[in-house]
């Protein structure tokens, strides 16, 4: 009798084991399943931080091809006031010089008269 109840008490250790170990075994499924989403949300996180600097960089390329185009007009205009601003000035020269010979001219027809 003494070995049925000993073989009983040695079954019984071996069940609590068992129960312990079912029960690590679920620790350990639940706690792989949460780190598992964890995991999905930081990707998905990564892929959407990921698709906003894409979309930024693509406004900041845009941007920077509109001021670059604008410099470009800019430094024309800047060059084109530069060459009218020439222009003027020899008109105004010439200009100039044309009123003082006309000034001449018409002193040299009062002393002719």
């Amino acid at each position: 009798m003494q070995k049925v109840i000993s073989a009983l008490e040695h079954l019984e250790k071996l069940s609590s084991a068992r129960d312990s170990e079912e029960q690590t075994i679920e620790s350990l499924k639940t706690t792989i399943t949460h780190l598992e989403l964890e995991d999905i949300k930081k990707n998905e996180e990564r892929i959407r931080n990921s698709k906003v600097s894409t979309e930024q960089l693509t406004k900041s390329l845009e941007i920077t091809h509109v001021f670059n185009g604008l410099i470009k007009s800019l430094s024309l205009a800047q060059s084109n006031g530069k060459k009218i601003k020439g222009v003027i000035l020899k008109g105004r020269k010439n200009f100039s010089s044309f009123c003082s010979g006309q000034k001449t001219e018409a002193a040299g027809h009062a002393e002719v008269e």
